[in-house]
């Protein structure tokens, strides 16, 4: 007779939000060590279909109501930033609150004057370019 599985418990979490937390055993070659519980975010919630998987009831329930939370109130604009950019989103506006700008000028700003007009240049190139521009103004040879 063949061994029957038991299936997983499932949870909806928060209560009709359609976000499912399921068990999962954890085994190696048949061997079970554990359990773990994946967050199974639908697409009509998220915009994309997301997993992930913890190994403590208390973050998994955790990440789901977060999870709805931001699609309450940002809908699925909320889910274009990942986790970790949504986190440098917070620090970079601990950054800039006492300079009276927005992330946008900030970033707008940094795109300026961190982006060179020409681009990348090598040094030699540089020198070639400086030595044209002081041929090009009359200098004398041993001014170049």
């Amino acid at each position: 007779m063949a061994s029957r599985k038991t299936k997983a418990k499932i949870t909806v979490y928060p209560k009709k939000s359609g976000i499912r937390i399921r068990e999962v055993n954890n085994s190696k070659n048949g061997q079970k060590f554990g359990i773990s519980y994946l967050v199974d975010i639908p697409a009509r919630i998220a915009g994309i279909r997301k997993r992930k998987q913890f190994s403590l009831w208390s973050e998994a329930k955790s990440y789901a109501e977060g999870q709805f939370n931001i699609a309450q109130v940002s809908g699925h604009r909320g889910f274009a930033l990942s986790d970790s950019n949504r986190e440098d989103a917070i620090k970079a506006l601990h950054i800039v609150r006492g300079l009276n700008l927005s992330l946008t000028e900030a970033a707008e700003f940094a795109h300026k004057h961190l982006s060179p007009p020409k681009g990348d240049i090598t040094i030699c190139a540089l020198i070639e370019e400086l030595i044209e521009a002081k041929h090009n103004v009359n200098l004398r040879s041993r001014s170049i």
